[in-house]
């Protein structure tokens, strides 16, 4: 037998002698089929049965050695696998149900349903990826970042987060090549607006950047922050948190009001549609007259009940911004000693940067360049970080 722990063998000995219930005490013909211990006794003849077809097959000797092929694996996990974990909640303890369901009643095929009409239970099970490393990671796949190769080997760094100013539209990498002296040749990125490379100057002006320089700007800004918020994080939590609470608040409010309204008007229109059928009742109402408003009625209170759906989903999707700020404080203050700039590190930090276009002020030549940080936006933006920033300088 395969079994080798003598408890376990203990315990098969005593079940098989076990008596029946109000029958015998002990019993002497082993135990019924679809007894308790029959799986177990089942896998241990199995195992049995096991070991004689490997050796009637797998072991036993051939005329010729065959060559076995062993596959090619580094034991890690492919791409699809990893696709699947990063968009299956249960990984950070939700439950998802509801994904799919049939067309009606008469029609049984199974179709997928949209994300909204999905049924979510959070918190039923104990996670096995962190939450603040899943909202990171669908934060840069809703990013669609490819940076595209180049014939050097290298990718373009900023691929996807330059924005132009003037028109909305991403900058697009460009190579320039230049030939020195000596003969040899160099290549220089930049970045121009999307919409001037497409329609040219009628469409937008050029805006064009160097890599080099974004580089060097985008390191000191973040090292830049990081110190301060070292230095003075509860603080500068209390001011970006206080800052986005106003435009938060507005559209709350906003949102609050026009759900209100158009719950009054559902409310409303419940009441109408219970005095046209007493009206109809009583004869006071023909039924084609009838048939026409009940349709009507029924038309807007579906519209309305979808909008007062879409509003709320709306208020839910704004998130609280103490916890943004704080969360983009902890982050931004590993990098008080960064070094160099990697794709990795502009993804997790940065949403995008606003590119504007070149002034000539009192003769020299200017540029804004607006970075927004993932959680928080343009941190420059608010008057409280460039009053410690003077502080620490």
């Amino acid at each position: 037998m395969g079994i080798k722990d003598r408890r376990v063998l203990q315990i098969i000995k005593a079940m098989l002698k076990a008596g029946v219930m109000d029958e015998s005490e002990v019993n002497e013909e082993g135990t019924p089929q679809g007894g308790l211990i029959s799986p177990l006794l089942a896998n241990a003849y199995l195992d049995i049965m096991d070991e004689w077809i490997s050796g009637q097959w797998e072991n036993k000797g051939t005329q010729y050695p065959y060559k076995q092929t062993q596959s090619k694996t580094n034991g890690l996990w492919n791409a699809s696998t990893i696709r699947v974990i990063i968009n299956n909640e249960a990984y950070i303890g939700n439950l998802i149900q509801g994904k799919c369901g049939s067309v009606s009643y008469k029609n049984h095929k199974l179709v997928s349903k949209p994300k909204e009409e999905w049924i979510r239970c959070d918190g039923t099970h104990e996670p096995i990826v962190d939450r603040e490393l899943w909202d990171q990671v669908q934060a840069l796949t809703a990013k669609n970042y490819a940076p595209h190769k180049r014939a050097d080997g290298k990718r373009n760094l900023f691929t996807g987060l330059l924005v132009c100013s003037d028109c909305g539209f991403k900058m697009k990498a460009n190579v320039e090549r230049a030939t020195h002296k000596d003969g040899t040749e160099v290549r220089y990125v930049s970045y121009i607006c999307g919409n001037y490379s497409r329609s040219g100057k009628s469409a937008c002006n050029c805006h064009s950047i160097y890599e080099n320089a974004l580089v060097t700007l985008v390191l000191d800004h973040i090292r830049t922050h990081a110190k301060l918020v070292e230095c003075h994080e509860d603080a500068i939590i209390d001011a970006l948190a206080s800052a986005q609470e106003s435009e938060t608040l507005s559209c709350r409010a906003a949102y609050r009001g026009e759900i209100d309204a158009q719950r009054k008007r559902i409310v409303k229109l419940d009441a109408l549609v219970d005095s046209l059928y007493e009206d109809r009742v009583s004869g006071l109402v023909p039924e084609s007259m009838f048939k026409r408003q009940i349709e009507k009625f029924e038309k807007e209170r579906v519209d309305r009940l979808q909008s007062v759906d879409a509003l709320e989903k709306r208020v839910r999707s704004i998130k609280q911004n103490a916890d943004n700020a704080a969360t983009w404080a902890r982050l931004i203050k590993r990098y008080t000693q960064l070094e160099d700039l990697d794709a990795e590190t502009l993804l997790l930090l940065i949403d995008k940067i606003t590119i504007c276009d070149v002034q000539v002020i009192d003769g020299k030549r200017v540029r804004d360049i607006k970075i927004h940080y993932n959680y928080v936006g343009d941190v420059d933006a608010l008057g409280e970080v460039g009053v410690y920033e003077r502080q620490a300088v």
